[in-house]
Parts: structure tokens; sequence; C-alpha cells
């Protein structure tokens, strides 16, 4: 998503590359806004997110943390698709607690454990629908790996079916 990032692997194809992508971006400016006491949001759309400062007197700043800049509602509505009906069951564009961030990073937790540790990989995908229920990576990360898992000890159809209709 970062738009410089393309022209830039593409000029100095040998490397090296020191991005963020959105996820460890957010985390990094609501842990800035923490330390000096701002309050950031972090903010989900289908595989996105960024920071929201709602400020006291009713305004929202929603901040594009790959690209350094204000983006409104509308803007993650078109070019995310996010439905109406999304926004209204919570599922994306609403300001996340910190029991959410936490459980969405207990999403982004589990992915690199998927090559070989498919039980810890679960581990992390419930606890991260636990803390984030509203999200649907965690439950369809879940649902994967219990359909998916070389690990026979960790396969169940039954139970994935179960997950994957909360995605």
């Amino acid at each position: 998503h970062n738009l410089g990032r393309v022209k830039d692997i593409e000029a100095h194809p040998a490397g090296p590359f020191y991005y963020v992508d959105c996820d460890t971006a957010t985390l990094l400016y609501i842990g800035i806004g923490e330390a000096i006491g701002l309050p950031l949001d972090m903010v989900e759309v289908p595989e996105h997110n960024f920071v929201r400062f709602d400020q006291p007197q009713g305004n929202r700043i929603n901040w594009e943390t790959m690209d350094g800049i204000e983006r409104s509602d509308d803007y993650y509505k078109r070019m995310y698709g996010v439905s109406d009906e999304q926004i209204q069951l919570g599922t994306y564009l609403s300001s996340m607690t910190v029991d959410n961030t936490l459980g969405y990073w207990h999403f982004v937790v589990g992915i690199p454990w998927e090559q070989k540790q498919w039980a810890l990989a679960l581990q992390e995908y419930i606890k991260a629908t636990e803390m984030n229920p509203r999200s649907p990576g965690g439950w369809n990360n879940a649902a994967w790996t219990l359909c998916t898992s070389r690990d026979a000890s960790v396969r169940s159809g039954s139970r994935a079916v179960v997950l994957a209709l909360k995605a």
C-alpha cells in the first residue's frame, strides 16, 4: 500500500529495504501517542489498518500511516469496499479498544506460526477471536488452520466450519 514502496524497490532492486507495513506503523503511532498523552485508536478495514484520533469536540482524524496523510471514512469505504452493514456491526471502520488492538496482534503473531507450528498458530488465532471478536481475521485463519494443518492433531473440519461461519 505504501505509495513509494514499489517505485523505490524497482529503482533499487539490490536493496536493502527498511519499510514498515500498516500493522507495524499503526502500532508505532499508537505507542508514540500513548507516550505523549495523545489517545489514538487502531482502525481496521479489509487487509489494512490505520490510526484515528477522536477529538474531544467531536472531530475525527483518520491518519493513513502508510502515506502520512489524513483520509476520510468515505475514502476507506470506497477504496476497501467497506459496506454500511460492516460499519454498523463494528467489523470495519470502528475505533478499536486496547483489548481489540491486542487481539489483532495475536492474529498477526499467528501468521508466521502457520508454516510449521500449527498448534501455536491456532492458539494465537483463538486468542485473537476472544479479544477482538468483531474482526474476521482471527476467525478466518483459525478455520483455515483447522482445515489445512499438516498436523493431524490440530485438524478438525467440524470445528473449522463453526469458526468460518463467524468470520
